[in-house]
């Protein structure tokens, strides 16, 4: 069975669309919820996530629990 062009867009443009739709909503969705460029914002979501982990933890959030690339090579002995 030939397919012609109008069969192939109209399965393979709703996919497209979705995920351009996903890649503009990203940086909104999360700046709603309360990450930022300078990092998590007061009064957030994000704010009430990190507390309830540092509430878990029993003490504090530690330091890399949502990252693990330490570069060992850094003069500076920080990590990062």
């Amino acid at each position: 069975m030939k397919k012609n062009a109008w069969s192939v867009y109209k399965k393979v443009a709703p996919p497209l669309a979705a995920a351009g739709a996903a890649v503009v909503a990203a940086p909104l969705v999360l700046s709603a919820a309360g990450f930022g460029p300078e990092g998590i914002k007061r009064e957030s979501f994000a704010a009430n996530i990190m507390s309830a982990t540092a509430r878990s933890n029993g003490k504090g959030v530690p330091a890399g629990i949502f990252n693990d690339d330490t570069d060992e090579d850094d003069e500076s002995g920080n990590g990062a």
